[in-house]
């Protein structure tokens, strides 16, 4: 047996160990080295492209919020001034329809004092009418009593009738 590295009977040395290497993997080499710093170079330009576009699109984001919290102040500015508006136009409700109450009352009033009125009118008519009717009696009474006092005095068989005060 020949003297080896090893004590392994099956193990044999590696031919590339000793042998120098050869001008093909030489050339493999580098252009494997060339293909690695070419790919470095465009992963490298690959990220700078990431990072402009990702800029950019930070930037874009940036610009849509900024235009967004403009249109929702914008919103709530209007909203506020449709809800002072709005309670404007509610307050001149209130007040139209205070006036409409105060009207209303005033003109329920002047009806409530026209029917008290009518009625003592009425009252009045009622009683000046029983007045000149008791005034009506009272003649016709003293017209009769005149009359029987006349009938008595041509008629002196008559008993004597009270004449009038």
């Amino acid at each position: 047996m020949q003297a080896h590295d090893t004590d392994d009977p099956g193990h044999r040395p590696s031919v590339a160990a000793a042998a120098p290497p050869s001008r093909d993997s030489a050339d493999a080499a580098q252009l494997l080295a060339r293909r690695e710093a070419a790919a470095r170079v465009a992963a490298a330009g690959l990220a700078q492209s990431f990072d402009r576009r990702e800029a950019a699109a930070r930037a874009a984001a940036a610009g849509l919020a900024q235009s967004l919290d403009r249109r929702e102040a914008a919103a709530r500015a209007a909203a506020a001034g449709l809800a002072q508006r709005l309670d404007g136009r509610e307050a001149a409700a209130r007040q139209a329809a205070g006036r409409a109450a105060d009207r209303f009352d005033a003109e329920e009033a002047a009806r409530r004092r026209a029917a008290l009125h009518l009625r003592a009118l009425q009252e009045q008519a009622v009683q000046q009418s029983a007045h000149r009717a008791a005034q009506r009696q009272v003649a016709v009474d003293a017209a009769l009593l005149q009359a029987a006092v006349r009938a008595r005095d041509e008629d002196d068989g008559l008993p004597a009738v009270a004449e009038p005060a």
